[in-house]
């Protein structure tokens, strides 16, 4: 009996260490072989990636690339400068090889690295990066999938709006440079027809002594010159620019002289048959040209 009793008690025992080490050898086999799984993903997917290196990256900006990889399900671009982008407010719009938005799971900032998740990262051919919301600057970088990126730094200029800097002409697509041409075209027909509906001498209706000459400086440029028989003084406003619509609600051309500066523009209007000009919208005491 007391044999048979040892006999059980030591088959008990090598069950239950038997079964003790089976149980370890399946949790240290099934956390391994995870790590082993996790190391031989990450490697199958460092076969698929795709690396870019920039060279020659462009050095106008405290802001570089270094380097992009394309990933399976993400890409990694690494940058150097502006430690503004590594903040946490900092965000991300990526593009395809056509300027098209590309909506995308995810993007993080961290370490001068930009990870992107998306679907399929090798759409991805431009971003923009924002340091934060509503920021005064942000930076479009196009051509990330080749060995040779293009930068601008876009920035807004009080009472100019949002100007690109950088080397534009690298950076924006065929299309779009026969667009900017196109509208350069169209801006300068325009500003001719403006200045031809305005220029030469004009005289106040109420008051002949009053007077408006528009005249065509050497430079391209435009200058309203005022005279004043009140205080017998002699104002100049100089234009960089024209521009003219037809205000169907006024009946009336809508001209503007852009000063290019802080000062404000130069606001005039002429009516439909081009007989009489105005400083305001009241049409008030209008100026004619002199027979």
């Amino acid at each position: 009996m007391y044999k048979t009793v040892s006999i059980r008690k030591t088959i008990n025992i090598i069950s239950f260490i038997f079964l003790g080490v089976f149980m370890f050898f399946l949790m240290g086999c099934s956390g391994k072989r995870t790590e082993s799984e996790t190391e031989t993903d990450t490697k199958a997917d460092d076969k698929e990636s795709v690396e870019f290196v920039y060279k020659k990256p462009d050095s106008s900006f405290d802001f570089s690339l270094k380097k992009t990889i394309y990933k399976k399900n993400n890409l990694v671009i690494y940058f150097k400068g502006d430690n503004n982008l590594n903040g946490k407010k900092a965000y991300v719009k990526c593009f395809d090889k056509e300027g098209e938005e590309i909506k995308i799971f995810n993007a993080s900032i961290n370490n001068n690295k930009i990870l992107i998740k998306t679907t399929d990262p090798a759409k991805v051919s431009g971003i923009y990066v924002y340091p934060e919301e509503n920021y005064d600057y942000y930076y479009k970088i196009r051509y990330l999938d080749s060995d040779d990126y293009a930068i601008l730094q876009s920035m807004f200029v009080y009472d100019l709006g949002w100007e690109d800097l950088g080397d534009t002409d690298k950076y924006l697509f065929d299309s779009e440079k026969k667009e900017i041409k196109e509208n350069a075209q169209k801006a300068a027909q325009n500003e001719h027809e403006a200045f031809e509906m305005i220029k030469g001498k004009w005289i106040n209706q109420d008051d002949p002594d009053k007077t408006i000459d528009i005249f065509e400086n050497d430079n391209g440029t435009f200058t309203l010159s005022l005279y004043e028989p009140e205080e017998d003084d002699t104002y100049d406003y100089y234009m960089e620019s024209l521009y003219y619509y037809f205000d169907d609600y006024l009946n009336a051309y809508d001209i503007t002289g852009s000063t290019g500066n802080m000062t404000a523009p130069v606001y005039l209007w002429i009516s439909e048959d081009g007989k009489y000009l105005y400083e305001d919208k009241s049409f008030e005491s209008p100026y004619i040209k002199p027979e």
